[in-house]
C-alpha cells in the first residue's frame, strides 16, 4: 500500500500549524486497513490533542469496505472505500473529516473554522450556506440512523396534536440548528419541535443531553441544548431579502419508529420563497425495488440538495465530500407511463383519492408507499412521476413538510403546487394558507393533466364525506339528533356536485356586519370547491343563522356571531375529517 504523498502531508502540517484541531474527545476509526492506520498515526501524533485519533483494530469487515468514525460509542461519520482506493486522496479526506468534526465541536465560529470551505458544493449561489447545511444534515443523518437501530420500536412521546416524537427528533434539531446558527446567527429559524415537550419526559431529556455531549462537545450544557432546539420557535422574517431556515428534524416519525423511511428536511427561505433545500434520507435505497427489503444489496443513505436556479444534486452518505451527481425528474410526457408516490400512513393522505386518480390517469404500476419527504427525494431523482398528498379535510399543512422537498423537485425539473395548481405560499408563517386542500408534485410536463384529474376526484371525495355526515354524532351548535333537516335545498342535487352554498334566510343578513361575516365564511371554504353566499329573504328570525349546503345537503348550521362562526367552521372540518 502506498504511503501518503507530500501533498497530503503538507495538508496535515498546515492544519497542525494553524492549531485548528483541538478535539475535546478522540475520534475512533474502525474497519481501517493496517497500512492506513500506520500512516494516519504518523500524521496525527503531533496534534494538539493527545490522542486525536484512536483505531479499533479488532473491527474489520473487508466486505463492507467502510471506514467508521465514532465519538465515544456514537458513529458520527463514515467513508466508503472504492475498489481502487486512492490512498493519497483518502488520507486528505480523512483529515478533512477530522477538521469538520472539530468545527462543529467548537461553541463559536472562528476564522480558522473551515467547514464552509472544505467541500464546495456544485451550486451557483449560497455555496457556503449549502456546504454548512450539507455537513449538518449528513452528521445528523448518520446519528439518527444509528438511533433508529438502537431504539427499535420504543414508545415515543405523544405531543398535543397526538403525533409522536422521539429522542431522535430533539437530537437532530439540536445538532442542525446548533451548527447553522453558529454560522448564521442573525437568520430566522422555524422548526417543528420545542424543548417544552422534551422536558415533559425527563428520562428522554437526559438522553438527549448526553447524546449531544457525545456528538458535539462534552462541555455542552442542558441550557445549550434547549437553546438550540428552541431556535425553531424564533420565527421567520418573510420580508424581501430576509432569510429563514426551515427544519423538520425527523419527517416521518412513524416510519422511523417502524424501522422504515424517514427524512431530515432542511430548507431556507429568502423573502418567503424557497431558495435552498437539503433532504437527508438515511436509509433510502438507490433502487426502490429494495425499499422493503432490509437485506437488499442496493446502496442506502442519500443526500439530495438544490439551490434555486442552480440545479439539483445527489450524493450518498459515505461518499467523498465533493462528489455529487446532478439529478433530473422522470422524462415521460404521459402520466400513464409513470408511478405514484404516496404516504405509507392512510391517516396522512387519502389512499382512496390516489387510487381513483391512478385509475383515471390509466396508471397501471402499483404506488410506492413510504413515509416522509423521501417521496420528494425519489420524485426528484426520477423514481416515480407523481406524488399526491391528500390529507383529511380541514388539515392545515406545515411548511417544514414541504419547503426543502419543493426546492429540490423544482430544481430537478419537476413542479409542486396545491391541488388547484397554485404554487405553494411559504410566506404566511409556520403553515400553508387554509385553502390548501392537498399537495401535488409531478415530474413537470404532466402537471396540468394530473391537476385536472385530482380536482375531479377531490370533488367526489368532498361529497362522500358530506354524505357520511348525515349519520355523524353532532357536537356543539348546529343540528342535533332531534333536529329536522329542512326540505328546501340549495345548489345542484347532482351527487358529483362540488358547489357549496352558504345560506342565511334572515332579512337582517343585508346589514353590513352580517354580510361581511358571511363573506368571511365563503373565503374559508377550500378553493377546490366553488362557494358562494345567498342571503336577504324577507324572514326576520331575530338571531341570524347561517347554513352550509353541499350538493343540496345541509351539513351544518350556526349563529352568525364570531364565537359560533369559529365553532361552526371547526364543526364542518370535524365532519369532513
Amino acid at each position: 500500500m502506498k504511503s501518503f504523498n507530500a501533498l497530503a502531508l503538507n495538508f496535515a502540517l498546515r492544519l497542525i500549524s494553524s492549531k485548528s484541531i483541538r478535539m475535546p474527545s478522540p475520534i475512533t476509526i474502525s474497519n481501517c486497513p493496517q497500512s492506513l492506520i500506520e500512516n494516519l498515526r504518523k500524521i496525527t501524533e503531533s496534534f494538539d490533542s493527545s490522542p486525536i485519533l484512536k483505531f479499533d483494530e479488532n473491527s474489520k469487515d473487508e466486505s463492507k469496505r467502510t471506514l467508521n468514525f465514532s465519538k465515544f460509542d456514537i458513529r458520527v461519520d463514515e467513508i466508503e472505500l472504492a475498489n481502487d482506493v486512492n490512498w493519497d486522496a483518502l488520507g486528505e479526506e480523512i483529515l478533512k473529516r477530522i477538521v469538520a468534526l472539530n468545527s462543529v465541536s467548537e461553541h463559536k465560529s472562528t476564522d480558522e473554522n473551515r467547514l464552509r470551505n472544505l467541500w464546495p458544493p456544485p451550486v451557483k449561489m449560497f455555496k457556503e450556506e449549502m456546504a454548512v447545511a450539507l455537513y449538518a444534515v449528513q452528521l445528523a443523518s448518520i446519528v439518527s440512523r444509528e438511533l433508529q437501530k438502537a431504539l427499535g420500536k420504543r414508545t415515543a412521546i405523544s405531543k398535543n396534536d397526538k403525533s409522536p416524537v422521539t429522542i431522535a427528533d430533539f437530537t437532530v434539531q439540536a445538532i442542525i440548528l446548533g451548527i447553522i446558527s453558529k454560522y448564521y446567527p442573525n437568520d430566522g429559524f422555524i422548526a417543528e419541535e420545542s424543548s417544552k415537550v422534551l422536558m415533559e419526559d425527563m428520562s428522554t431529556f437526559d438522553e438527549v443531553i448526553k447524546l449531544i455531549q457525545k456528538v458535539i462537545n462534552t462541555d455542552c450544557t442542558a441550557e445549550d441544548v434547549c437553546r438550540w432546539i428552541d431556535l425553531g420557535a424564533k420565527g421567520g422574517n418573510m420580508s424581501p431579502g430576509c432569510r429563514t431556515w426551515v427544519l423538520d428534524p425527523i419527517d416521518g416519525t412513524k416510519g422511523f419508529i417502524r424501522g422504515g423511511q424517514f427524512c431530515l428536511a432542511l430548507g431556507m427561505l429568502v423573502g418567503g420563497e424557497g431558495a435552498l433545500g437539503v433532504l437527508g434520507c438515511p436509509v433510502l435505497p438507490a433502487d426502490l425495488a429494495d425499499l422493503d427489503n432490509a437485506n437488499g444489496t442496493s446502496k442506502r443513505g442519500q443526500l439530495l440538495y438544490a439551490v434555486k436556479n442552480g440545479g439539483a444534486f445527489r450524493r450518498f452518505i459515505g461518499d467523498f465530500g465533493g462528489i455529487s451527481d446532478e439529478i433530473k425528474t422522470h422524462t415521460g410526457n404521459k402520466a400513464s407511463d409513470g408511478a405514484v408516490l404516496e404516504s405509507a400512513e392512510s391517516a396522512h393522505t387519502s389512499h382512496g383519492v390516489a387510487h381513483d386518480v391512478c385509475q383515471d390517469l390509466k396508471i397501471s404500476l402499483p404506488p410506492y408507499r413510504m413515509d416522509s419527504q423521501c417521496k420528494y427525494a425519489c420524485l426528484a431523482a426520477g423514481q416515480g412521476s407523481i406524488y399526491l398528498r391528500m390529507p383529511r379535510w380541514g388539515y392545515r399543512e406545515n411548511i417544514w413538510d414541504h419547503v426543502a422537498g419543493a426546492v429540490v423537485i423544482e430544481e430537478a425539473g419537476g413542479k409542486v403546487t396545491d391541488s388547484m395548481g397554485v404554487p405553494l405560499d411559504f410566506s404566511q408563517g409556520t403553515t400553508l394558507p387554509p385553502h390548501v386542500a392537498g399537495i401535488v408534485a409531478t415530474s413537470g410536463p404532466i402537471h396540468g393533466e394530473v391537476i385536472a384529474v385530482v380536482g375531479r376526484n377531490l370533488g367526489r371525495d368532498w361529497v362522500a364525506a358530506c354524505k357520511k355526515a348525515d349519520s355523524a354524532k353532532w357536537k356543539g351548535a348546529g343540528p342535533g339528533p332531534k333536529c329536522k333537516v329542512p326540505i328546501k335545498s340549495y345548489g345542484t342535487m347532482e351527487p358529483s356536485s362540488i358547489d357549496v352554498m352558504i345560506v342565511c334566510d334572515c332579512s337582517l343578513a343585508s346589514r353590513e356586519g352580517i354580510t361581511s361575516r358571511i363573506e368571511s365564511i365563503v373565503e374559508r371554504i377550500p378553493k377546490a370547491f366553488p362557494a358562494r353566499g345567498y342571503w336577504g329573504e324577507d324572514i326576520d328570525c331575530g338571531i341570524p343563522m347561517v347554513s352550509i349546503y353541499l350538493g343540496g345537503r345541509m351539513i351544518w348550521k350556526f349563529r352568525l356571531d364570531d364565537e359560533c362562526i369559529e365553532k361552526g367552521m371547526d364543526a364542518v372540518q370535524y365532519i369532513l375529517s
